[in-house]
């Protein structure tokens, strides 16, 4: 059953603002995603409320961050940069601002498959929700990066709030 694809707002900035080699690596992704699913993701994340999330490694640093409301639904919430020495840019450090978490959990990391055991998908949704929040105002991802930690992070806040009140409900 093929898999429907959206995209946050956030997303589709951040996809628009890709070179066209990471473009291209995103572009197979999308395509696997939609043919195959969970499947086509590594891994879930670890930590509350982000274990409900996927990743795929794409071309080199450059990450995409997918949850999914149904089965056969995918939303793509964050596509950019691992960069651990940078968390201004870091996806992963992006993703625990909207999450409400300081840093990512201090547990062994496993990094359970996607497809693994079913994963609570109202929380999921609830993740997924709060990640259109961000950036309505239109201003693109680069230019948010390049405008320094503190635009980041303002950018990030409305979504951190809303995700810390709905996943309260989720859990």
């Amino acid at each position: 059953m093929p898999t429907s694809v959206l995209l946050t707002p956030t997303a589709q900035r951040q996809i628009d603002a890709l070179r066209k080699p990471d473009r291209a690596s995103y572009d197979q992704f999308l395509s696997q995603l939609r043919s195959q699913g969970c499947k086509a993701l590594k891994y879930r994340l670890a930590g509350p409320v982000v274990e409900h999330l996927c990743v795929k490694h794409l071309r080199g640093l450059l990450r995409v961050v997918v949850g999914f409301t149904a089965k056969d639904k995918a939303v793509v919430l964050l596509v950019g940069p691992h960069k651990d020495d940078d968390p201004n840019i870091d996806v992963y450090a992006g993703l625990y601002r909207l999450a409400g978490l300081e840093a990512p959990p201090k547990e062994n990391r496993s990094k359970p498959p996607c497809c693994g055991e079913e994963t609570s998908l109202l929380a999921m949704s609830v993740a997924v929700g709060a990640a259109y929040l961000t950036r309505r105002d239109g201003a693109s991802y680069r230019a948010c990066i390049k405008s320094g930690a503190v635009a980041f992070a303002a950018t990030m806040t409305t979504a951190t709030a809303a995700l810390a009140a709905l996943g309260a409900v989720a859990r």
